[in-house]
């Protein structure tokens, strides 16, 4: 048997595009009515934002395959390198035209040229890394057929197209702590190296790209906080013979090295990040050189790693946590006005008077705007029928239509001040959310949308419309449009607040919730917390009862719902569950629950303890229950498998199944009769087991981080992760 994967897609809301917190690049272009647009990686998606109106638009799928980095070319082709396997597929406008992969561990660098795409790849084995330097292009004409005319192994790190034909790339070669970087020039029609020049010291040669409008110039970013202005000249014109020549050094950096470099206005101007969180500005003199004009605070939270000019000659920033936009002035000479905000008192009547070039064409006071990525992991799944759910742990909780094309959130709530921790849905279609603040909040609202709408409509039918209808009557029919959906996004998130109920409040994260169906009528809820306690809720007269289950955290809970009943004046229904704690113990306990058969509101739960389970060296982390077999799993990377004996009420030890990986974090039985589980671990592999025969059936490495979150719908596997990417996968025979 193997898994096959299904499809990625990225957890979003309404408002927040999500992204791995490596995956800092985002693109823009321009398109014939001047509105711009941001590009950015979601999952199995790129999203497209109209940076004028701040909306989320969906542009493409990416076949499967999850977003790295991506360029948009000046005619609008878009070129999209994933992260893994190495995949580059070139798309035009909205539609995807053709892809190729080049078979390696992922794309670290990727430059255009007209139709030619030239890619460094790396690839690792034992410990062996090899890089692959790759000029690929494509015709419009032959159904975007794409052709590889350049391929050279070696050690290269980074390159960039001086024109079509010549490229500009970089080696690193290291020896007795000296590094010697390997300059070249080469024609990749013609496989010939035209200039080979060697920088020998401590530093190392990063990124180079060549500067606009300025022929056989090339920018070059060095580990010691230098950027390098070269010239690629000839030496005669007999023999056309090029060498390198250094024309200006800038230390831009006190300490670490530059990473990234981006020209402004045609070249003249270039912006660089000067430290963790600020940008320096350059500007080009007469005498050719580029000297220091301004230094500005960038980005609040995080190392700035992405520097990108828009058409209009402005620029975004971006790190892990959030892309902004700044917004450049300069006067008819090229002399820099203002940035952004900065001297904006002083500057506003001069930009009023003074013709301003290449200003974008925005609201004048609005010069800077952010969009926020997810820097933190998604975290907890829940299902229902054809719903999946998956929270933050910025406190968002995002839910897919499974029978949808589209892997937009259809619906998404927010828990305000609160993390999400956990996730369940119960059979009566109830939402339940364990927070890292301790409390479990009753969102069900989400599961019915039709209520969400139904209120909205009762708040407007109570008069909020009408004054500003009136308000509006001399505005043209855009602008009402604006402030009617700006209304309505404010009821919603206010009528959300209404709709969230708090039902327990804990003094500790709720890091596990359960239900069980007992009867018609009878429906139990149970959350485990961060100091080993055990809530209980039931739906008939909603008491919650607390019991104290463990001496530190609840990781997980499973019932055996094989229930026995008993009919007398007091009717009590009896089952088993097994916690599993960070204590390396996992405990089965006997659940009694007398319901007066008069009084249909009087339930009570009695619970008591029958049997330890130890044996696991590190904490344990899930469990399942499943017919008559037990399986426990460990941060020691094990699993304890377990036989029930119900006459003597007690788990008997089977066996113990190495998993040889990291710590596993969930685990769920993926058949009726209990004897396949899927398991899923802290260093990102998806693993499935046949418990009685003691086999692996399947592994597959399903993300690139911690795997918080594991559901089966169907017969198909979800898995989300510390890397915000949700993935689906079938088992299939082979």
């Amino acid at each position: 048997m193997s898994l096959q994967l299904n499809e990625s897609f990225g957890v979003a809301s309404c408002s927040f595009p999500s992204v791995w917190p490596i995956c800092k690049y985002f693109n823009q272009e321009s398109e014939s009515n001047s509105e711009f647009y941001a590009y950015v990686p979601l999952g199995g998606f790129m999203v497209r934002w109209n940076i004028k109106t701040l909306e989320r638009k969906t542009l493409f799928k990416l076949n499967k395959f999850i977003s790295y980095s991506g360029k948009v070319s000046s005619d609008s082709k878009h070129y999209i390198s994933s992260f893994y396997p190495g995949v580059v597929s070139v798309y035009y406008g909205m539609d995807f035209k053709n892809s190729y992969i080049l078979e390696r561990d992922f794309v670290i660098s990727i430059d255009l040229y007209s139709n030619r795409i030239l890619t460094i790849s790396r690839f690792v084995r034992s410990a062996k890394k090899t890089h692959y330097l790759c000029c690929h292009e494509y015709s419009a004409e032959d159904e975007y057929q794409i052709k590889e005319i350049f391929k050279q192994e070696g050690h290269c790190v980074t390159a960039c197209f001086l024109n079509e034909a010549t490229i500009f790339s970089v080696e690193h070669l290291e020896k007795d702590k000296t590094t010697n970087n390997i300059i070249t020039i080469q024609n990749i029609e013609k496989n010939e190296i035209v200039s080979k020049q060697t920088i020998t010291g401590k530093k190392k040669l990063i990124y180079a790209t060549n500067i606009p409008n300025h022929k056989n110039l090339v920018a070059t970013t060095w580990s010691n906080g230098e950027i390098q202005i070269m010239k690629i000249r000839s030496k005669n014109q007999n023999n056309k013979k090029q060498n390198i020549q250094i024309i200006q050094t800038v230390k831009v950096r006190k300490y670490g090295q530059v990473r990234t470099i981006t020209f402004l206005r045609n070249g003249n101007i270039f912006a660089v990040p000067s430290d963790r969180t600020s940008i320096s500005f350059y500007k080009k003199d007469e005498n050719g050189l580029y000297q220091f004009l301004v230094n500005r605070k960038g980005l609040e939270n995080g190392e700035i790693s992405v520097l990108y000019e828009s058409n209009n000659g402005n620029l975004w920033v971006a790190n892990e946590n959030c892309l902004a936009y700044i917004k450049i002035y300069l006067d008819e000479k090229n002399k820099l006005l203002s940035i952004d905000n900065e001297n904006e008192n002083e500057n506003k009547n001069k930009l009023k008077n003074e013709k301003i070039e290449n200003e974008i064409e925005m609201d004048k006071e609005k010069s800077h705007y952010k969009f926020q990525f997810h820097s933190l992991s998604a975290v907890g799944m829940g299902s229902s029928k054809n719903n999946l759910f998956v929270g933050d742990l910025s406190g968002r909780i995002c839910n897919w239509l499974l029978d949808s094309e589209h892997r937009i959130p259809y619906n998404w709530i927010t828990i305000k001040n609160d993390a999400v921790r956990s996730l369940c849905v119960t059979e009566t279609s109830r939402l339940f959310v364990g927070s890292m603040y301790g409390k479990i909040i009753d969102c069900s609202y989400i599961l019915n949308n039709k209520d969400k709408k139904k209120g909205l409509e009762t708040k407007k039918n109570n008069g909020n419309g009408n004054g500003n209808e009136n308000k509006n009557e001399n505005k043209n029919e855009e602008e009402k449009e604006k402030e009617k959906k700006k209304e309505e996004e404010k009821e919603g998130r206010e009528q959300e607040e209404n709709l969230q109920s708090i039902i327990i409040n804990s003094e500790a994260a709720i890091n596990c919730l359960e239900n069980y169906q007992i009867t018609d009528d009878l429906e139990i809820f149970a959350g485990g917390d961060g100091k080993g306690y055990l809530h209980f809720f039931n739906n008939i007269n909603q008491k919650t009862q607390s019991f104290q289950c463990h001496s530190t955290e609840i990781w997980d809970i499973s019932y055996n719902k094989k229930k026995e009943l008993n009919s007398n004046d007091q009717k009590v229904l009896k089952f088993y569950l097994i916690t599993s704690s960070e204590d390396f113990t996992s405990k089965i306990w006997k659940i009694q629950i007398q319901q007066n058969t008069q009084s249909q509101k009087q339930i009570d739960i009695q619970m008591d303890e029958i049997q330890l389970l130890t044996g696991h060296k590190a904490a344990v982390t899930c469990n399942v229950w499943s017919n008559d077999l037990i399986c426990t799993g460990s941060d020691d990377a094990t699993v304890r498998v377990y036989s029930w004996d119900k006459e003597q009420e007690k788990a008997i030890f089977k066996h113990t199944i190495n998993a040889n990986t990291l710590y596993i974090t969930y685990m769920k039985s993926i058949s009726k009769d209990g004897s396949l589980i899927a398991l899923v671990t802290e260093d990102g592999f998806l693993i499935i087991y046949d418990i009685i025969n003691l086999k692996q059936i399947a592994k597959n490495k399903a993300h690139l981080g911690s795997i918080e979150g594991l559901e089966i719908i169907n017969q198909t596997i979800y898995t989300c992760g510390s890397d915000n990417i949700i993935q689906s996968f079938s088992l299939l025979n082979n």
